[in-house]
């Protein structure tokens, strides 16, 4: 069955299966809008106080929603931010698949790595800092190690040991990098980071 469907002063006809299509792709555009503002609001509050003291009525106001829309999409405070956590650990791990670097393509995917990094400093200032999740740099950190190395390669307890030592070192260094990022220049993240690799690929 065809709809006729007004566009300005002409009608298109329109399949019932194009119609539930465009429904769902706004439907599914107005959801994203919507979680994009609370994941927004959430950051703005983070960095601003403590996550504990935060209130689902802070989130609303600063995101421009209502209360029943916020308790249509997440459970509580918590579910929001486990999304956004899981979301920014998504984005680094996509950013970091060593799986496609090859030895010639090293020094382009590093810089592009660490660009894809740079556009999550806004998420990462806020979870990272004081006021946001004590356990979220620990999720981090096993998530990182996870992209670093593969669990079969490792050989001793030593072995084992070193892995978490890289680890945290460069996460140290993604911290350092976020919280003084006008103080340093992309070139001296992208040294620290091939010496990583390659250390890592070395062993």
């Amino acid at each position: 069955m065809d709809h006729i469907v007004p566009n300005g002063t002409t009608c298109l006809k329109m399949s019932y299966y194009d119609l539930e299509r465009m429904i769902w792709m706004e439907y599914t555009h107005k959801r994203k809008q919507t979680k994009d503002q609370l994941h927004m609001a959430m950051i703005q509050l983070i960095e601003k106080e403590r996550f504990e003291k935060i209130t689902v009525n802070q989130l609303v106001q600063t995101s421009g929603i209502t209360r029943s829309t916020f308790y249509r999409y997440y459970e509580d405070k918590y579910e929001l931010l486990e999304e956004i956590e899981r979301y920014v650990i998504n984005a680094l791990v996509a950013a970091s698949d060593l799986t496609k670097i090859t030895p010639s393509s090293l020094d382009d995917s590093v810089e592009q790595m660490l660009n894809q990094y740079q556009e999550q400093f806004i998420i990462l200032h806020a979870l990272l800092s004081p006021n946001g999740d004590t356990a979220f740099e620990n999720k981090l950190e096993k998530n990182v190690n996870k992209i670093f190395y593969d669990n079969n390669s490792v050989k001793s307890v030593e072995d084992e040991m070193m892995q978490l030592v890289m680890t945290a070192m460069w996460i140290r260094i993604l911290k350092f990098w976020i919280f003084n990022e006008n103080r340093i220049q992309i070139k001296v993240i992208k040294k620290l980071t091939l010496n990583l690799i390659q250390t890592i690929i070395n062993k």
